[in-house]
C-alpha cells in the first residue's frame, strides 16, 4: 500500500498513512489480507482503532515474528 505524493511533498503523516490503510480496508469484499509493518506497542493501537472504526469488518491479526523474505 502506498499513500500517492509527488517528490516535493512532505513524506505522509501516520494519520494519513493509517486513512490508506482503513480506505484498503473498506474497499475488500469478502477475503483479503493487508499487511501493516509496524511495532508491536504500535500495532496494538492500530488494531482497537480500526476495531472502532470499521465494526462492521471480521478483522483478525497474524503477527509475524521473523523476517520474511518473499511477500
Amino acid at each position: 500500500m502506498s499513500v500517492a505524493k509527488s517528490s516535493n511533498d512532505t513524506p505522509p503523516s501516520k494519520e494519513e498513512i493509517y486513512q490508506a490503510f482503513l480506505r484498503s480496508l473498506r474497499r475488500r469484499r469478502g477475503f483479503g489480507i493487508v499487511f501493516m509493518q509496524c511495532p508491536p506497542a504500535e500495532a496494538k493501537r492500530i488494531i482497537g482503532r480500526v476495531h472502532q472504526d470499521l465494526p462492521q469488518k471480521q478483522i483478525a491479526t497474524l503477527t509475524l515474528t521473523e523476517p520474511i523474505d518473499n511477500l
